[in-house]
């Protein structure tokens, strides 16, 4: 995917750095239909109570320091909050380094690094053994499945930051009035939130892909053996770092906003949610494999149908059978015919989907291939 997914952040933040001048208006009149009101009920409550000028110049001093003050954290919110949350992130980073880890990862280097893990994986395939090839296969897709959650969750607390940053100068206009001003003062807690929030997930992610980055090089390296306990730790290891990239990131920005929301499910759930997904995988690759064998099923029929052909003197050009001779050739042939039949099925389950037959609207395309194909075979007999 290269830098498509960094595109795309930078994407939004180029239009979410667009709102910051739209939405400063709005909070610029509600801040000052807000501070009208403070300045009015301060000072006119004074002056019902015929305070001495000295008083009533000091409380109008206090009001015009405290008014203009919020004033300027406004109109200065999103560079403010922005630097906040950076700050984290720069922390995060540092400490990420001292540790062994990786340096502001991104979320294109994560998913990158994911696919190389699985590439790896998958080089441990040998026809020499099926069972565990299959199982390399599917270690591979949880591993895809878990890093691509991991790459969501990183785009969705960059994406948070930017609303924070952008979208929460609308909340500052509320700081024109003491009753209302703790609106105002939150959006600079929920930056702290979201900036802990972000440094935890970056010290995470950047020891976790520190550890699997050696052990995919571990992978490659000469002499590396795959078996069993390697399957074993390199999908049970991403399971757990997507659980805590789930869980202690949220958990500090609650710290921060002083509010625990929920124990986000359990390990269960997390490896219940990869489980449905490798058991999906696993039935998709079943599937095209059943197509595969009943579209080389379909095609031995076709050219036993040409050879009781050919016995009955119906052959045409190409020998008596109307076949090339040789058996690489008629091999060759055969390939070709049960490709094609895969073809053509595939194409014919597409074209019923599309013009919405219930028979293909459900279940696996491969398995209903497989079966098209098979019941196929069944009227050539």
């Amino acid at each position: 995917m290269g830098n498509a997914i960094d595109q795309l952040v930078a994407l939004f933040q180029g239009h979410a750095a667009a709102w910051a001048p739209t939405l400063l208006g709005y909070a610029t009149a509600l801040f000052a239909g807000l501070a009208v009101i403070e300045f009015v009920w301060v000072v006119g409550f004074s002056l019902a109570r015929r305070v001495e000028l000295p008083d009533l110049i000091a409380t109008v001093v206090q009001q015009i320091v405290t008014i203009g003050f919020f004033y300027w954290l406004m109109h200065n919110s999103p560079t403010f909050l922005k630097a906040i949350i950076d700050s984290f992130r720069m922390a995060g980073s540092g400490a990420s380094v001292a540790t062994g880890g990786a340096a502001n990862m991104s979320a294109s280097n994560v998913f990158a690094l994911g696919a190389n893990l699985a590439y790896s994986v998958w080089q441990g395939m040998s026809w020499d053994h099926p069972l565990l090839g299959f199982l390399l296969v599917i270690a591979g897709v949880i591993v895809v499945l878990v890093f691509g959650y991991l790459v969501a969750l990183m785009v969705e607390v960059l994406v948070e930051s930017l609303i924070v940053s952008y979208a929460g100068v609308v909340m500052m206009g509320f700081g024109g009035n003491v009753y209302t001003r703790q609106y105002a003062i939150a959006q600079y807690r929920y930056a702290i939130s979201v900036g802990a929030k972000l440094m935890v997930l970056q010290l995470i992610i950047g020891l976790g892909a520190s550890i699997i980055s050696g052990w995919s090089s571990s992978i490659v390296s000469a002499g590396a053996v795959i078996d069993w306990k390697t399957i074993a730790v390199m999908i049970g290891a991403p399971i757990v770092l997507v659980r805590l990239a789930m869980k202690v990131p949220q958990l500090a920005q609650d710290m921060v906003m002083g509010n625990i929301t929920g124990t986000y499910g359990s390990l269960g759930s997390t490896a219940q949610m990869v489980a449905a997904a490798s058991a999906g995988a696993s039935i998709a690759l079943a599937g095209a494999g059943a197509a595969g064998v009943a579209s080389f099923q379909l095609a031995g029929r076709q050219m036993a149908q040409r050879m009781q052909s050919a016995a009955d003197g119906s052959g045409g050009a190409g020998g008596a059978s109307g076949l090339p001779p040789g058996r690489i050739t008629q091999a060759a042939m055969m390939a070709g015919m049960a490709a094609r039949n895969l073809g053509r099925a595939t194409a014919n389950d597409v074209g019923k989907r599309l013009t919405g037959q219930y028979g293909a609207q459900h279940g696996y395309r491969g398995w209903r291939v497989a079966s098209a194909l098979n019941d196929t075979s069944k009227e050539k007999s």
